[in-house]
């Protein structure tokens, strides 16, 4: 696993849904009707990250929610980050 260059991490953002490359991460905001939607998002998110074993930077607030990933041991943005960011993808129910 390496760190991915400036090029391939746009390139590879056209895959995703609105998420953006800031201060060598992957970053997203979601928002949501209510409280209670942003904790079962969170929660979902907490599941996926204990099952890749790869944590992002989660914060939330009534009805918002930024999750930011990269990877820590290599200062920046690695495949592992994109795997996270597509299984997020995925959760439909939650598009922002």
């Amino acid at each position: 696993m390496t760190k991915l260059s400036t090029d391939n991490i746009n390139l590879m953002l056209k895959k995703t849904a609105e998420w953006t490359y800031l201060n060598n991460s992957l970053e997203k905001h979601f928002t949501f009707k209510n409280y209670k939607q942003v904790l079962s998002f969170v929660n979902k998110v907490a599941q996926i990250a204990h099952e890749q074993d790869h944590h992002p930077d989660i914060s939330f607030g009534f009805n918002t929610c930024c999750v930011t990933y990269t990877t820590h041991s290599h200062k920046g943005v690695t495949d592992l980050d994109f795997k996270a960011v597509a299984s997020i993808d995925k959760l439909n129910e939650f598009s922002s």
